[in-house]
């Protein structure tokens, strides 16, 4: 009787384990150009009170990211254990990086530091994924806009999805 409930349990949760999404190289190019960043503040219905806004989207700073931050961001992007195999419900992005190869952009990944959803989408290719910041890609925006004086635009609750303090 135990072997065949434990037979029965260990077929139950391998269907699990195989629709764990993982990042393709192919939906990050390798030869980048040039990454921009745009921090938005965007405001969604959800996230209204009665009598607020509706909804807005405010483009608060462009940059571009140096060669040493481009690579920290490729290399992030390409680890499967940047993402950690959940997602929040709230449609909200306030970090948008855009990779230009040969001019064009080839890739745009939008991230909520609010949720720690992250959408990549492959513009050549036409490839999506779907996914949330785990602690160490978390790790890794917060460097990367501290590095570029981009902290100070966020409240500390907008940061709750890609901070570790309150993912335990």
């Amino acid at each position: 009787m135990r072997e065949t409930l434990s037979i029965f349990l260990l077929l139950l949760t391998l269907p699990a384990f195989s629709q764990v999404d993982s990042i393709s190289n192919e939906l990050i190019p390798l030869s980048i150009d040039s990454v921009q960043l745009t921090v938005w503040d965007v405001h969604t219905k959800e996230m209204s009170l009665p009598g607020q806004e509706k909804e807005y989207e405010r483009e608060l700073e462009r940059i571009t990211l140096s060669d040493k931050d481009q690579i920290l961001l490729v290399n992030n992007l390409l680890d499967p254990k940047s993402y950690d195999q959940t997602r929040a419900l709230l449609n909200h992005y306030n970090l948008v990086f855009e990779l230009y190869s040969k001019g064009v952009i080839s890739a745009r990944i939008e991230i909520s530091t609010m949720t720690g959803n992250v959408d990549i989408e492959n513009k050549l290719e036409e490839g999506y994924f779907r996914n949330n910041c785990s602690e160490q890609f978390g790790i890794v925006l917060i460097n990367i806009l501290t590095d570029n004086d981009l902290l100070e635009l966020f409240d500390e609750f907008y940061l709750e999805g890609i901070t570790t303090y309150n993912k335990k």
